[in-house]
């Protein structure tokens, strides 16, 4: 995401998740390429994409991210970790094949989707059937990094 990066990169590890921003666990059914995607400002122009719809199987809700996020600075390189993310009997009475998992910041808990900038966007291909799903985070690379 060309937006989410230079967001990310400026912040420069200092206050990453002040006052009541978070960052924001958002998956998907279909989404459009990593080369559209990359183009969207922000989550409301994710979902306005014509192939982006966001998961609605039983027990999905987005993930605010507020606690163990870690942004650290080696070698002129920015990481930004985060714990690993779950969704307790995800599916079930509706299952979905889910293709990717959006990394978002939310610059405050009462931003809109047009407010929220998304950072990064993984394949995350599963189908759910009333199982806990986890995201795991790379401990080493974390999400993202910025040079």
């Amino acid at each position: 995401m060309d937006t989410g990066r230079g967001v990310f990169a400026a912040l420069g590890g200092t206050g990453v998740l002040t006052g009541t921003a978070s960052l924001l666990v958002v998956t998907f059914r279909l989404t459009e390429s990593n080369a559209t995607l990359q183009t969207r400002a922000t989550l409301a122009a994710v979902l306005a994409g014509a192939l982006s719809t966001e998961s609605a199987y039983t027990n999905y809700a987005r993930i605010p991210v507020t606690t163990g996020v870690a942004v650290s600075i080696a070698s002129h390189v920015t990481k930004l970790t985060m714990p690993n993310q779950s969704w307790a009997n995800a599916g079930g009475a509706v299952n979905e094949a889910i293709t990717s998992l959006m990394i978002c910041y939310k610059p405050s808990s009462g931003a809109t989707d047009s407010q929220i900038i998304p950072y990064a966007t993984y394949d995350f291909v599963i189908t759910t059937d009333g199982s806990n799903l986890t995201a795991t985070v790379d401990p080493v690379n974390g999400l993202i990094t910025a040079a």
